[in-house]
């Protein structure tokens, strides 16, 4: 080979790839696709004859508790499958085709919490509520 040949093709691919090349920030949300926590734990399609265009409820084990929208939501809850106690919300798309996507949530009872919220400290975690009706409240742990 002279010294003014350059090398041969399949020698200067095989070099391009053992070359070190920068590696893609593969851990980063958005370049891999990490998945976001999952929000809803059943989502629903449903006929059913209620006013309205969108609904906020919670079924609990006894009741069902509405926040927003039509007074009867029976029909759109009863669509869901999740044992009680778990909070939806209900879209109209057309034709009284309803959309609906509930997730589990936990309840418990508190008679001593003036307002609509509390946040308080529990061993390692930190235990936020919002009520719900009455003295029942809706409840998350976080580890701190």
């Amino acid at each position: 080979m002279s010294w003014f040949r350059s090398r041969p093709v399949h020698e200067q691919l095989a070099r391009a790839l053992e070359e070190e090349k920068p590696k893609a920030p593969w851990q980063e949300v958005g370049i891999h696709g990490l998945q976001r926590p999952r929000e809803w734990d059943e989502v629903r399609t449903v006929q059913a004859d209620v006013r309205g265009d969108k609904a906020d409820f919670v079924v609990l084990d006894d009741a069902i508790v509405i926040e927003e929208g039509p007074d009867d939501v029976a029909p759109l809850a009863d669509a869901i499958r999740l044992n009680p106690p778990f909070r939806a919300e209900a879209v109209r798309r057309d034709d009284g085709t309803w959309g609906v996507a509930a997730r589990r949530i936990d309840v418990e009872r508190y008679d001593d919490v003036e307002g609509d919220e509390f946040e308080r400290a529990d061993g390692d975690t930190i235990l936020r509520g919002w009520r719900i009706d009455g003295d029942v409240f809706e409840v998350r742990r976080d580890r701190v």
